[in-house]
């Protein structure tokens, strides 16, 4: 895989970096017309580091679910789930909603990285597609490095 050229970016003032990536299959999957996708963001934790506090990351988590339940048209959530990729305890979360006439599935994964941050990866696609992207989304989410 080629590796893009380098860039920088200036936040305006009050402004804060998320350090935002996406990753997205090649093209849209018929006949939903999404195209399955992950996004990843770094978030800052209120109140100290998940390492520090290991009962703060599902804190969190069960925050986030509060505050995007009233944002969402129809959510359905799996209870939160620990899980181990690549040594690292990370929290997944399954929803799906409803957006327009087509219900949306997410596998919402939380890495804890220290320094009142954590990286949140959000795995998107049609809920009757999601099968079908399942083994890639694994794959991507799976092979996260976190480095100090």
């Amino acid at each position: 895989m080629a590796v893009p050229p380098a860039f920088g970016v200036t936040s305006p003032a009050g402004w804060k970096s998320r350090v935002l990536e996406i990753h997205s299959a090649p093209q849209p999957t018929p006949p939903s017309g999404i195209a399955p996708n992950v996004v990843l963001t770094r978030e800052t934790l209120p109140g100290g580091a998940p390492d520090q506090r290991p009962d703060q990351l599902m804190a969190y988590v069960r925050s986030q679910i509060r505050a995007m339940t009233p944002h969402l048209r129809d959510p359905l959530f799996d209870p939160p789930e620990k899980l181990i990729l690549r040594d690292v305890p990370v929290i997944r979360v399954n929803v799906t909603w409803m957006s327009g006439a087509l219900r949306v599935r997410q596998w919402i994964v939380f890495y804890p990285l220290g320094n009142d941050h954590v990286l949140v990866a959000t795995a998107t696609a049609a809920d009757a597609e999601f099968r079908d992207h399942a083994r890639s989304f694994a794959a991507l989410l799976g092979s996260v490095t976190l480095s100090a």
